[in-house]
């Protein structure tokens, strides 16, 4: 019974090894990928006046609001991976956060702020803008634990505001 046994023990690891042999190790071929899941996520869009639908220059448009410099009179923002940005002469805005594809499933909150004053034609309001990022389209494919990258056009309308313009 001992050397059946042995002789069965024996028999079965030399199947098994020549088994493994022929077919390989399935798990050797996936490539080592450290850190986490990411992706690009663009915000563009165009900011105008309310009532003649024109353009405005040097509006601030950001994820978190600005905090004035007293002593200077400059937006002072901390470093972190959604900088603010200022619309060029066509009204035109875009910002990239880089981040993580679950981040940004929910509704993000975009501040609009007319620092400058009346330097872009007029004073307007600031207004709190709510992103839904699940209306983003995917703009490039990713491979690996990069997602890829998603864009979402937000046009934002502003109102003069009249009290400070006169």
């Amino acid at each position: 019974m001992k050397k059946f046994n042995h002789f069965t023990l024996k028999t079965f690891n030399a199947i098994l090894a020549a088994l493994l042999g022929l077919l390989g190790f399935s798990n050797c071929s996936a490539p080592c990928e450290y850190g986490t899941p990411e992706a690009t996520y663009i915000l563009k869009g165009k900011v105008t006046n309310k009532a003649d639908k024109k353009p405005i220059k040097g509006i601030f448009v950001g994820f978190k609001a600005p905090r004035i410099d007293v002593e200077y009179g400059v937006p002072q923002t901390e470093y972190n991976s959604q900088l603010p940005t200022y619309t060029d002469e066509n009204g035109n805005f875009q910002l990239q956060p880089y981040a993580f594809p679950g981040i940004y499933d929910n509704i993000d909150s975009l501040y609009v702020y007319d620092l400058d004053g009346v330097e872009n034609g007029g004073y307007f309001t600031a207004d709190t803008i709510f992103i839904d990022w699940k209306n983003a389209v995917k703009t490039k494919r990713g491979s690996g634990w990069y997602e890829g990258e998603f864009t979402l056009q937000k046009d934002i309308e502003l109102s003069e505001d009249k009290s400070v313009n006169e």
